[in-house]
């Protein structure tokens, strides 16, 4: 059975960037008979991301933009389809701001994901690393997956 993935930003940034739960985390995308959905808050979110770890010093200026653009045109060829932020999406992410004491994009992440199990007709998993997110998403009736509880499969462990 097919299923849908639903894929914040945090494991977004998993896919392009090696980190605990990468393995498991590419598995996912690179699987021919699943669907990942992002939001399209992930654009900012992930560059935001990749510049932060240039900053680091985890890699050059060449390699964030490199790795940026490959993001760009993943989405751009179809490899996360994509939920827009509308207005029912941010009205929504409000209320769970409110609900859950959650940080404005995270919010707006959950209600995503929501907004996109409730439309999907297949499985559906909601993918984060961030707890307080899961927490959330578990509260309202997402079954979730955290890739740090997958580090097991990353070979340098």
């Amino acid at each position: 059975m097919m299923t849908t993935f639903y894929l914040d930003s945090s494991a977004v940034v998993k896919f392009y960037v090696t980190e605990p739960g990468s393995i498991w985390l590419r598995r996912i995308v690179n699987s021919n008979t699943d669907v990942c959905t992002v939001c399209d808050i992930c654009l900012p979110e992930v560059a935001a991301a990749f510049a932060q770890m240039h900053r680091d010093k985890r890699f050059s200026r060449t390699i964030m933009q490199d790795t940026y653009q490959r993001f760009r045109a993943d989405l751009h060829q179809g490899l996360f389809v994509s939920h827009p932020v509308d207005q029912a999406t941010l009205v929504y992410a409000a209320e769970l701001a409110l609900l859950y004491v959650l940080k404005g994009y995270d919010a707006v992440q959950v209600a995503a994901g929501i907004l996109v199990r409730n439309k999907t007709k297949n499985g559906f998993i909601f993918i984060s690393g961030d707890k307080k997110m899961l927490n959330a998403a578990q509260a309202e009736g997402l079954p979730t997956d955290n890739p740090f509880d997958h580090i097991y499969e990353d070979p340098q462990r």
